[in-house]
């Protein structure tokens, strides 16, 4: 999706906390993976907005 290296390691990390490694089916997979990478942006001071990062994952308001 073309996010910096540094984000999608932090994003990966708090992925595998909050999952506990277990597998999730699509839409709740892609709302955790949304909240990480909004997370890993807000730890790294370099918060995005919700909206910024929704086009990028193809999310509804609903879905975020």
């Amino acid at each position: 999706m073309g996010f910096p290296p540094d984000i999608c390691e932090l994003a990966d990390t708090l992925y595998m906390l909050v999952t506990k490694g277990e597998i999730k089916r699509s839409g709740l997979r892609q709302g955790i993976m949304f909240s990480t990478v909004f997370e890993a942006y807000k730890i790294k001071n370099r918060p995005k907005t919700p909206d910024e990062l929704q086009n990028k994952f193809g999310l509804d308001r609903k879905s975020m």
